[in-house]
């Protein structure tokens, strides 16, 4: 009986791993690192919404991918979940922010024109409902959503 929960665990961790996706942007001269997931029931021809989930600071995608577990409920639910890299003023860090507001923590980046550039490439790339792309944020990552929806 184990065994055959164990295989039925690992059957369930390898496909979602298989919908798993680094990309990158060219974005304001800094090459722009995002993942995300497309729900295996993806096959292109139907249109689904998209949810973008932002890192708090001194965080990373990989990070918040494994905390917020978007790609779990879109495999079920049919969205496509995005997770995208802030930036870091130290060269070889893996500790990213998002410039979200004036005393930004660590960012002078131009975070609102890379997400906007990342929505028009997962448009562009992939069968996306532009009437349902949600923007979801923890601390640092929730203040560049504000800036985002409102545009401030």
């Amino acid at each position: 009986m184990r065994r055959v929960i164990l295989i039925c665990f690992v059957a369930i961790l390898s496909s979602n791993l298989n919908a798993q996706i680094t990309d990158s942007i060219f974005w304001d001269g800094k090459q722009r690192t995002y993942k995300f997931f497309l729900p295996t029931s993806y096959t292109g021809t139907q249109k689904i919404p998209m949810i973008i989930s932002l890192h708090p600071s001194f965080s990373n995608a990989d990070n918040h991918m494994n905390a917020a577990k978007w790609q779990l409920i879109g495999d079920t639910a049919n969205f496509i979940s995005v997770y995208p890299n802030g930036t870091s003023n130290q060269p070889s860090s893996t500790n990213f922010s998002w410039n979200a507001y004036n005393l930004s923590t660590g960012s002078s980046a131009d975070d609102v024109g890379f997400l906007n550039a990342l929505i028009d490439s997962m448009i562009t790339n992939y069968a996306v409902d532009t009437c349902r792309i949600y923007i979801s944020g923890f601390s640092n990552g929730a203040w560049i959503s504000w800036r985002i929806v409102t545009g401030k």
